[in-house]
């Protein structure tokens, strides 16, 4: 594929057009507990991908999709589908006898609710910091004990927490 560039992105680098248009287009969804926002990115030539599954972003601590930018373009210039999300920030108390904070959960949650909106089992994930946890609390929430599956293909961690 050859790339054209257009104007410099926020970090000085350039993008093609087909990329800046995607990335800055979010959509909202509602979850149980607040709200995601959703980049999703589709390189010209996704519909000639033999594998298809999205890569999936998940930011850490008060981090988003913004970050990820460089990367996300990388994949997608590979050509692969890229999608990222942002947490609603949400801050609660842990309830007793639970392992995990309720905001960890919720952010779980909210990732089985991106996977569940893709409609796409076998999605891979780029987890970064405290992503990494809200990854792997999705896969042990929302695993298919009975047939053996997990929302997830494979996790990558990046600089994972924990």
């Amino acid at each position: 594929m050859e790339t054209t560039y257009s104007q410099p992105g926020q970090d000085g680098r350039v993008f093609d057009p087909w990329f800046e248009e995607q990335f800055n287009d979010r959509e909202r969804f509602e979850t149980h507990g607040g709200h995601i926002t959703v980049v999703d990115i589709s390189p010209p030539d996704f519909c000639n991908q033999e594998d298809q599954a999205p890569v999936v972003f998940v930011p850490g601590y008060l981090a988003n999709v913004d970050g990820f930018k460089l990367t996300m373009n990388a994949f997608a210039q590979s050509g692969k589908r890229v999608v990222g999300f942002n947490h609603s920030n949400r801050t609660g108390r842990r309830d007793h006898g639970q392992p995990f904070h309720n905001s960890i959960v919720q952010k779980a949650d909210d990732l089985q609710t991106l996977v569940d909106i893709l409609d796409h089992k076998g999605s891979d994930v780029v987890a970064h910091s405290r992503g990494f946890i809200v990854s792997m609390l999705a896969c042990k929430l929302h695993a298919d004990t009975s047939g053996g599956t997990f929302p997830f293909r494979r996790v990558l961690g990046v600089a994972p927490a924990g």
